[in-house]
């Protein structure tokens, strides 16, 4: 008889999101070359869910026997529901197998992710240093992640290293509200924002508005 095939489970929520699907598919193709069967559990919910469609959306989270598994990749962030989350982190320990988590840091987990702080810092810098722009809006999905708090914190570092003064109507929560419509505003408010922060502008270059557009759900940033 021969050897048998590996077995890993995959859970992520919100899977008709891009990063979701993109993670998916690189796990599959890696998979396939190495002869190992991915089982994957997933759902549609996301944060802005009811309570009730959570608790039902999430329960697919309770379904596999981990411990009948090799392995176990799991995207934590993207189970926007805390008792879910928290329940499945402790099975995932108690099961003792090979863990991967994508994007979070885990103690007991390996983990695959990037820097959102270095790598939005970075952008915002490349648009004061390489463009000379002091005028940049910073539009986003939800705070509450970590990604979001991670990647809006980076904005905030590197305008104030730069001593360039922000105020709260250069930030717009893109959670409840359309791209166009986050535009309109902020455009809307150039001439009073700009009033407000000339004369703490002097020793620096007025550039053109610039909107910073980084979303959790797309798992990209987009400059206009």
């Amino acid at each position: 008889m021969g050897n048998m095939r590996k077995k890993i489970a995959f859970l992520a929520g919100a899977i008709s999101f891009d990063n979701q699907n993109r993670v998916i598919d690189g796990v599959l193709r890696r998979a396939a070359e190495f002869d190992t069967d991915v089982f994957i559990f997933t759902c549609f919910v996301n944060y802005d869910e009811s309570e009730e469609n959570k608790v039902g959306a999430f329960q697919i989270m309770e379904l596999p026997d981990l411990t009948t598994y090799d392995g176990v990749i799991v995207m934590k962030n993207s189970i926007q529901y805390e008792p879910a989350s928290n329940s499945l982190m402790n099975r995932i320990k108690e099961s003792r197998i090979p863990a991967v988590s994508v994007d979070e840091y885990i103690d007991g987990m390996h983990n695959v992710g990037i820097s959102d702080y270095n790598s939005q810092k970075r952008i915002v810098e490349h648009l004061i240093k390489k463009h000379h722009l002091t005028k940049i809006n910073y539009v986003c999905g939800i705070l509450q992640g970590k990604e979001g708090m991670e990647r809006y914190r980076a904005y905030r570092d590197a305008m104030e290293e730069h001593g360039i003064p922000v105020c709260d109507c250069q930030q717009q929560n893109g959670a409840e509200n359309s791209q166009t419509d986050l535009q309109h505003a902020f455009f809307e408010q150039e001439d009073s924002a700009e009033s407000k922060n000339r004369n703490n502008q002097q020793n620096h270059k007025q550039g053109p508005w610039s909107i910073i557009f980084s979303t959790i759900r797309h798992s990209k940033t987009q400059i206009c």
